[in-house]
């Protein structure tokens, strides 16, 4: 059996060493590094590195910017509060509301706090984090997780949070692009 001679490195580079921290280098700001060519069937933005060509789901790299840019806003303290013209009011069982002052010291420090009327906690103003979402739906998985676990879970609703409202501002598929578009779309 012949051994192997191959280096673990690409044919043709002359520095492993070169070579290991070219992939290193492809982590944070890599995209900031592409030459844009164009865009392939209104969904893919076409560039180029040194090393070829790359191809990149532009949903994708936008809901990756997106999800950065809204998790790095949330975990600003929020001065701007939006009230609600119709409050959210949710009727829940008596126990979850003998719990709202948990509730609240709970949610609190992200701008949330819940009114008891009769047998429904009520949210009367949303902090600025939530404007661009579906606040009721958020306000239904927050109180589904707090009523199973007595506690909020504010670090897996705010990642399930932001995932969807990334993904649901970010251009989708079918999408002609200019070419500062695809830029903005690229830059981290």
């Amino acid at each position: 059996m012949q051994e192997r001679t191959t280096p673990d490195y690409p044919q043709g580079t002359a520095d492993p060493a070169e070579w290991a921290a070219r992939q290193d280098a492809r982590g944070i700001g890599y995209l900031d590094t592409l030459r844009i060519i164009g865009q392939l069937k209104d969904s893919y933005i076409v560039c180029e590195d040194d090393e070829g060509l790359v191809i990149i789901d532009q949903h994708a790299a936008q809901e990756r910017a997106n999800f950065e840019k809204i998790a790095n806003s949330f975990e600003q303290p929020s001065p701007y509060m939006q009230p609600l013209i119709l409050p959210i009011s949710k009727t829940v069982p008596a126990s979850l509301i003998a719990m709202v002052d948990t509730l609240n010291e709970s949610v609190g420090r992200y701008g949330l706090h819940f009114d008891v009327l009769n047998r429904s906690l009520v949210l009367r103003e949303i902090p600025g984090w939530m404007t661009n979402m579906n606040a009721e739906k958020f306000v239904d998985d927050l109180l589904v997780w707090f009523a199973s676990h007595k506690d909020v879970n504010m670090q897996e609703l705010r990642r399930h949070m932001i995932a969807t409202i990334a993904c649901h501002s970010s251009i989708r598929f079918n999408h002609r692009l200019s070419m500062e578009e695809m830029k903005k779309s690229l830059k981290t």
